[in-house]
């Protein structure tokens, strides 16, 4: 087991170095073609050689590397060919894939993150303090329009959502990039049900360094109650913190896992 965290650990700072190193030597040339094929076989044979899995979770890797690469020879832009990269690693069903544009190029979206349910591109989570938040997005929104959410950053994207109450309507949302962790990493509360039951609600947003401290003072409130929801909806990782949530938990008590991101 440690040798494979190891391995993946290290596939991944160094395919993530490759492709930084790759896309930002071709931000800084003036050849007015870039050589996107080149680009392309040397992310596919870095994620062919040091891809953790030697099955790739099951994925036809050689495969994929095939339906894509047309795809990137036609590209004609950093954005086009970055988003056909995106694409094909998005095959792979892991994390922390990825390749990095250069700073303040390629395509942002406006923060929000979703889910496809039932056919239907649902909202899962807005960024606290983001343009989509003080425009009116919320959670269980659906986009109507999920194909013009992508553009350059700090652009406008006029977004078609209908709501919760089954209304329609329109907002134009800034693009913009989200990538600092949220704090408290960990939030609580309680509700009240049928009968008269408490509810304890936690929601872990990331499992960080403020972690322990907070689990205890959530666990010390809600000791009292029915029942606790953990919703880790959209987690982004962190480190090992998580085990002093868990630790609260013992075999004597179920613990029941459930995905709705639904109205």
């Amino acid at each position: 087991m440690k040798s494979k965290l190891r391995s993946s650990l290290l596939s991944f700072c160094t395919f993530y170095l490759l492709a930084l190193a790759v896309l930002s030597s071709q931000a800084q040339t003036s050849s007015p073609t870039p050589p996107y094929p080149e680009i392309f076989n040397a992310v596919w044979l870095t994620v062919n050689e040091r891809f953790y899995d030697p099955s790739f979770t099951g994925v036809d890797w050689k495969a994929v590397g095939e339906r894509y690469r047309p795809q990137a020879e036609l590209a004609r832009s950093d954005s086009e060919f970055h988003a056909v990269i995106e694409k094909m690693l998005k095959e792979l069903p892991v994390s922390h894939l990825q390749i990095s544009m250069p700073r303040g190029t390629g395509q942002f979206g406006t923060g929000v993150l979703t889910q496809q349910i039932e056919g239907r591109t649902v909202v899962t989570y807005v960024p606290e303090g983001s343009d989509a938040q003080a425009k009116g997005i919320r959670f269980g929104d659906i986009l109507l329009e999920p194909n013009k959410e992508l553009g350059a950053l700090g652009s406008y994207s006029d977004l078609r959502l209908r709501g919760c109450d089954g209304k329609t309507r329109t907002l134009k949302v800034r693009r913009e990039s989200h990538s600092q962790p949220e704090r408290p990493s960990i939030r609580w509360r309680t509700f009240s049900i049928d009968d008269g039951k408490r509810i304890g609600y936690i929601r872990a947003v990331r499992f960080d360094d403020d972690v322990a401290p907070l689990v205890d003072a959530a666990m010390s409130e809600l000791k009292n109650t029915n029942g606790i929801i953990i919703d880790v909806r959209d987690n982004t990782g962190g480190n090992m913190s998580f085990v002093r949530l868990s630790s609260y938990f013992t075999r004597s008590y179920p613990i029941k896992f459930f995905a709705d991101f639904r109205c």
